[in-house]
């Protein structure tokens, strides 16, 4: 095995993964991309793990509405 592996691995009953630097650092991130960019960032990545982005609020759903049902047309 190589002694510098970097390694990713899915966090079961999650959408989580767990990365792992050959320098023992670990972190854990939802975004792939984000989580190797961190590994790969080695020996400058941050202790914390892959910087996570600002939480943008949902927008608010649609208003629900209800139409009547189309009449059957008699022939």
């Amino acid at each position: 095995m190589s002694e510098r592996m970097l390694r990713v691995d899915w966090m079961p009953g999650s959408d989580r993964l767990h990365g792992r630097c050959h320098c023992r650092a670990e972190a854990e991130s939802d975004d792939p991309v984000a989580l190797w960019d961190w590994l790969q960032a080695h020996p400058d990545h941050p202790a914390a793990g892959p910087a996570r982005p600002p939480a943008t609020p949902l927008p608010r759903p649609p208003a629900h509405l209800v139409r009547e049902a189309p009449r059957a047309v008699a022939r």
